[in-house]
């Protein structure tokens, strides 16, 4: 054995504080690399949440602009339809006729060879979004977990909880009191109870408050139709929510059914005379 294979003690303790400082060093890069990566991650977590703020927006104006559209394209059939009855819509490019009759068929051949404009302005914003629909949804399958909840959660509270504010919806229900009230959170709310027709079980509560941007501006005179006892199907907005703040949703119309949610005739609306049974009982 040679003198080689011996260390000197002293050489050894002479690089113990060099390995020790080596590892921290190594531990301190391996931390940095590690946090620079989660940095990283955070950052592109918080450019995908700018993603969907902006793509929540993009679908708001997509909604306003298809409105806008629509009621562009009303008010242009309108506009044509009155200037035709008036007399005063430039007879078609080549029209020698001189009949009413022959008029009309020319200004009807008119306007269905100009179908496929029209066909135009409705179908082509609608299938673009739908294409733009499918896009999104193949993207959302290929996420991250946390980017598919945050996408969730995104489309649940500035999509989805909006629209059930805007867009009425069916409920089909007896009416049980149309005068109670609460002021659990705040002053005095008149609501009217019901109970679910496909589930007995089940109870609802609805305010019954303006809504002018639905066209509802009678509210008491919707409360005025309700008779306890009978049946209605409901076309409500909003939603029931039982914590602070506490919210109801709000009747927008009411339609009388029976027990099989087939529509009763308006003239069975009239008052019931006491000690009978209520329509559709």
């Amino acid at each position: 054995m040679s003198s080689a294979d011996f260390l000197d003690p002293r050489q050894v303790t002479a690089e113990l504080p060099a390995r020790r400082a080596e590892s921290v060093a190594n531990r301190l890069v391996s931390a940095l690399a590690v946090a620079l990566k989660e940095l990283l991650r955070f950052a592109q977590f918080a450019v995908f949440l700018i993603y969907l703020a902006v793509s929540v927006i993009g679908f708001w104006v997509w909604v306003f602009s298809l409105l806008i559209g629509t009621l562009r394209l009303l008010l242009k059939l309108t506009r044509n339809v009155l200037l035709l009855i008036s007399a005063l819509q430039p007879p078609p490019a080549g029209w020698t006729g001189d009949g009413l009759v022959e008029r009309l068929r020319a200004e009807l051949q008119r306007l269905w060879n100009q179908r496929l404009l029209l066909y135009a302005d409705l179908a082509r914003p609608v299938g673009r979004q739908i294409v733009a629909w499918s896009h999104s949804a193949r993207r959302f399958w290929h996420l991250p977990l946390f980017h598919k909840l945050a996408a969730a959660v995104a489309s649940l509270g500035f999509v989805f909880l909006p629209l059930a504010f805007v867009v009425p919806r069916p409920h089909e229900v007896q009416i049980t009191d149309r005068n109670s009230f609460s002021h659990a959170d705040g002053p005095l709310r008149y609501l009217i109870h019901a109970v679910d027709l496909s589930d007995p079980s089940k109870t609802r509560e609805y305010e019954n408050e303006y809504a002018f941007y639905l066209g509802k501006l009678n509210p008491q005179g919707l409360k005025a139709s309700l008779r306890e006892g009978h049946f209605y199907r409901l076309w409500v907005v909003g939603i029931r929510w039982n914590y602070l703040p506490t919210m109801y949703p709000n009747i927008i119309s009411a339609v009388e059914i029976d027990k099989d949610g087939s529509e009763i005739e308006a003239a069975r609306f009239a008052p019931v005379p006491s000690g009978e049974e209520p329509a559709g009982q």
